[in-house]
């Protein structure tokens, strides 16, 4: 198992949004919007909206790959198998599960002289202070020390 980069770790540690693509039954891929977070220098943990295709193909395969996209040319693919760490929680009005990562590959998709911009929630009028709080309460959430899903 490899340590995540430095500059990686840096972002994850505070917790991010990340794409999350996963592989179903009929071996086409899957691609969720989520909120990802290392949880120690080797692991990602990531929200997952229970009943969603995402959730059916990780307990199916356990296959995906996490896409990060940050400032300053930080642009991260993770690949390999992941499984939920935890019941489902309730934020806001969502339905989550968080699954964990800890065997991947880690690629480093940056190109010199390109830069990319850094995904990012862009809540409606009237509802940013709410998510933000829940963001940040999700993320500390995914932090902790979670029991493995039954």
């Amino acid at each position: 198992m490899a340590d995540f980069p430095e500059k990686l770790y840096n972002y994850l540690g505070s917790g991010t949004p990340g794409l999350v693509i996963t592989i179903g039954e009929d071996e086409l891929p899957n691609t969720a919007y989520t909120w990802v977070v290392a949880s120690d220098r080797k692991t990602a943990r990531f929200a997952v909206d229970q009943q969603s295709n995402t959730q059916i193909n990780l307990e199916g395969n356990g296959r995906c790959a996490i896409q990060i996209i940050g400032p300053e040319n930080l642009l991260y693919l993770l690949k390999g198998q992941a499984h939920f760490i935890s019941d489902p929680i309730e934020m806001a009005s969502l339905s989550l599960l968080i699954a964990e990562m800890s065997e991947m590959q880690i690629k480093d998709q940056s190109w010199k002289g390109v830069s990319v911009t850094p995904l990012a929630y862009q809540w409606p009028a009237g509802q940013s202070k709410r998510m933000e709080k829940m963001e940040d309460a999700l993320f500390d959430q995914m932090r902790i020390e979670l029991q493995p899903h039954q």
